[in-house]
């Protein structure tokens, strides 16, 4: 399981690429939070490798948006609600999966934290928590 907000996406891509190339046939499930449509990026190239990963569902968490941009768009899913509700919703028992968590510090904690009382061993719990940098 890969879940992540904004350009915390780069690091899942990578995992997804790696996956890919080395033939990876297990189940993996995306999660992207944005605030809104807009900030899901990458959707095609993401799309693109369902291809070569027969098993990966995307998921898309909005915290806003019209009606009309909810629901199943291609192989993406999109739910209006914040990341780790979208998470937990689809997989509340982790204890067999690894988890790659990527984004800002408070949500790579909260998600990493939920993840091992949802069953999941730490040692199996991957995180890339940065923030983005203020500008000057």
């Amino acid at each position: 399981m890969l879940a992540g907000t904004g350009t915390g996406l780069a690091p899942l891509l990578g995992v997804l690429r790696s996956a890919a190339q080395h033939g990876h046939r297990g189940a993996i499930s995306l999660f992207h939070g944005s605030p809104e449509l807009s900030g899901i990026y990458l959707r095609s190239e993401l799309e693109a490798l369902t291809e070569s990963l027969p098993n990966l569902q995307l998921f898309g968490s909005l915290l806003s948006g019209p009606e009309s941009e909810l629901g199943a768009q291609g192989r993406w899913q999109f739910e209006l609600a914040p990341l780790d509700q979208v998470v937990f919703s689809r997989h509340p028992k982790l204890d067999a999966h690894r988890l790659f968590v990527c984004g800002q510090p408070a949500l790579v904690q909260s998600l990493r934290k939920r993840a091992y009382l949802a069953g999941a061993s730490l040692s199996r719990i991957h995180c890339d928590a940065f923030a983005a940098p203020h500008s000057a």
